[in-house]
């Protein structure tokens, strides 16, 4: 049988065969009526579906890395920082004092 013939293959996570870590929170005995009811029906509800989706559209997505490094020779006594996020400097403007 051709599964994606299958009329009620879209009620079905496309996600849920693929063994990802991510969605092994269903899939216990404690919540199995989760799994069925989100992974077998609403899953476009599911924040897992829409991250791997993502990660399939755009590439993985990883929390940005910060780097708060102290920049030398401030005269005015405040220790200025420089911010860095992947490598990339991030400009912070001051909110005042």
């Amino acid at each position: 049988m051709n599964l994606t013939s299958n009329k009620n293959a879209d009620h079905f996570c496309p996600h849920m065969d693929a063994g990802d870590l991510r969605c092994n929170h269903r899939f216990t005995m404690a919540t199995v009526a989760s799994a069925f009811s989100v992974c077998c029906n609403a899953f476009h509800g599911c924040a897992t579906f829409h991250r791997i989706n993502m990660e399939e559209s755009h590439g993985t997505l990883e929390k940005p890395v910060v780097i708060l490094r102290p920049i030398r020779g401030a005269g005015d006594g405040a220790l200025p920082v420089q911010v860095t996020a992947h490598g990339q400097t991030i400009s912070i403007r001051s909110r005042g004092a």
